[in-house]
């Protein structure tokens, strides 16, 4: 049993009394405050209009204030009042109320009702919104435009007057769920924004391309259809919608101008350069109708590249009065136009984004709107025992079904443009945290020792015992590390003196500092096959080698070392490459021991292979 259910046990066991409101309350009519007299300090007041517009059903504090001379002549309203808005321009509104909870009376403006009462005010201001008050104000009130209840009708009002313990309950009951409730709204907005936010993220970078992406300029990509000139007023009304200038139909009309997938651009007004997507029957008015030409485009895809352009496209309007978009501007616009097998999947992935937004947009408001109700159901459950004089068990409330996966994190990223494109291209700086190696102290003995056991890598270990590496053939003493190794499975590359050269080390090490070490990031760990890593070094080598610093002693210039691209296949496609080159660098070695002649056209072929392997075009 509840504490509330003990309580009506207790001090209600034969049922709750209801009574008119005049037994309870005294009620009053506002003063005659405008809005003119609002200034900005001096004693609160409440203006009716505020009632519908700003409050809650309890407030402390006031927005506006007016003079001591206006407030002398007003209305006022004491701590606990309830100040009730009695006119309204519909039936939901009429009878909105506040509970004034401030330390001081304030003023009050016009259509209101001040209700002075003794009892306890924030339970009388839940059943002012109860669903019980609502039928009840529904007889009460009259009026066409303007629906009013007068504040002597309230009087006969009916309203359950449990004992004040129990009122105080309800309250407590009600306003854990107001907060609940209100916390809901907060984050489920907040989960809304954050989608869309992600959506535009991916949208962006998946429409973001390489240089050797064909552009093209949207007279080439797509035909135009000038919209035609039409007038409400000599239309007729019927299911059509009317594409003017804004980002919704104008208005609907019987007749359609253009039929099937078009990608429409608002031609003036704030909204000038607008991008919408239309596969219905549609009349197009004031904007641009853009119909992708086989095989260059698909429309969908011609929609999302256009709808990223959107500020670029609405910073085009020119003009004083009304501004617009020119058809000439717009055509000019250059598109990156990717093979129509990427478009497509491109297309497919977007449109669950959008499809995801979409169902969040209606989604969670339809969530916030459930919740209402349940906090409006439970509400009057509460209220009910008026009749019953006892509430009933209360269900267990379900628990939402919602995404709550927020991360834009960069595996999902590169998952994404490797499903679409056919590979990830990634920076050098953002795949891997870089350092230089050190050599430790050459006259401390102390840092080598006979004993010493930590590897340090020279040149000569590459080209003593290959490129994969697990010791060294010098080695230092743990006080000669500065701060920790350098972590197993880094790649070291020469960046000074011998340029280009790579190794794979597979333990923890140290290098000379010829070397700088690559150390993959954490977030790369699950989606790169480290001999893929490996072997694409040999494409860095060759880019070290074009990258140098202009001076005697030879070096990497490093402000282009982290610019160096890597392309990532999905992790699969790694894997098969590096299997092939692990096939064709075995057969180089064998021949390397057995038959000289035809190692350097081994070698050359297996380099053609590698670099052949490691080179993409865009996936179809």
């Amino acid at each position: 049993m509840s504490k509330l259910d003990e309580l009506i046990a207790e001090l209600c066991p034969d049922g709750v009394e209801s009574k008119p409101l005049s037994e309870i309350a005294t009620i009053t009519r506002g003063g005659n405050l405008q809005k003119k007299d609002f200034t900005e300090s001096g004693v609160p007041c409440i203006h009716y209009g505020q009632i519908y517009t700003k409050y809650g059903l309890f407030t402390d504090r006031t927005y506006t204030f007016v003079s001591e001379s206006t407030a002398s002549k007003q209305k006022k309203a004491v701590p606990g009042d309830i100040v009730m808005a009695v006119t309204s321009e519909n039936i939901e509104d009429v009878c909105k109320c506040v509970v004034w909870l401030g330390d001081e009376d304030i003023a009050v403006s016009g259509h209101t009702a001040i209700i002075h009462h003794n009892q306890d005010p924030k339970y009388l201001a839940y059943y002012f919104h109860s669903s019980m008050f609502f039928a009840q104000k529904q007889k009460l009130a009259h009026g066409t435009k303007v629906i009013e209840v007068t504040p002597d009708k309230l009087n006969g009002v009916t309203v359950p007057v449990p004992p004040l313990e129990v009122q105080r309950e309800i309250v407590r009951v009600l306003d854990n769920f107001t907060f609940l409730s209100a916390e809901l709204s907060a984050e489920l907005s907040a989960e809304l924004s954050a989608r869309r936010k992600q959506y535009e993220y991916y949208r962006n970078q998946l429409l973001t391309f390489t240089n050797d992406t064909k552009k093209m300029p949207l007279s080439d990509v797509a035909k135009v259809f000038r919209g035609e000139y039409i007038t409400q007023k000599g239309s007729k009304i019927g299911e059509i919608p009317v594409i003017l200038g804004g980002q919704e139909p104008a208005y609907y009309i019987d007749k359609a101008n253009h039929e099937g997938e078009i990608v429409v651009i608002a031609r003036s007004g704030v909204s000038a350069g607008f991008v919408s997507y239309w596969n219905q029957p549609i009349y197009v008015t004031d904007g641009f109708g853009y119909e992708a030409r086989d095989g260059i485009a698909i429309p969908k895809y011609l929609y999302y590249a256009l709808k990223r352009r959107e500020p670029e496209l609405n910073a085009m309007k020119r003009g004083a009065g009304v501004p617009h978009v020119s058809g000439e501007m717009l055509g000019k616009v250059e598109l990156s136009i990717p093979p129509i097998p990427v478009q497509e999947r491109l297309v497919n992935v977007l449109d669950n984004f959008e499809s995801i937004c979409s169902d969040l947009s209606i989604g969670l408001p339809a969530e916030i709107e459930a919740r209402k109700k349940q906090y409006e159901y439970y509400r009057d459950l509460l209220l009910t025992f008026a009749e019953t004089g006892k509430t009933i068990a209360r269900q267990t409330d379900r628990q939402t079904d919602r995404q709550t996966d927020r991360q834009t994190d960069r595996q999902a990223e590169i998952t994404l443009l490797q499903y679409v494109f056919g590979y990830a291209c990634i920076q050098l700086s953002q795949l891997f945290n870089t350092r230089n190696g050190y050599t430790p102290s050459k006259g401390n003995t102390d840092f080598w020792t006979d004993d010493a056991d930590i590897p340090w890598f020279r040149m000569e270990d590459i080209r003593e015992n290959g490129r994969i590496l697990s010791d060294s053939t010098q080695h230092v003493t743990r006080i000669a590390v500065k701060g920790n190794l350098f972590p197993a499975d880094s790649f070291i590359v020469s960046t000074s003196a011998t340029i280009g050269e790579h190794a794979w080390i597979r333990v923890p090490s140290l290098a000379n500092q010829r070397f700088t070490y690559l150390m993959l990031k954490q977030e790369y760990q699950n989606i790169v096959d480290y001999r893929y890593l490996y072997y694409y070094c040999y494409k860095l080598g060759e880019y070290c080698r074009t990258h140098l610093n202009q001076g005697n002693f030879a070096s990497v210039d490093m402000s282009k070392f982290g610019e160096f691209i890597f392309f990532l296949p999905e992790l699969q496609k790694q894997q098969e490459i590096a299997d092939i080159l692990d096939r064709l660098d075995r057969l180089c070695n064998d021949l390397t021991s057995g038959l000289p002649a035809e190692i350097e056209a081994r070698q050359k072929q297996y380099e053609y292979y590698r670099d052949k392997l490691l080179t993409f075009k865009e996936k179809a």
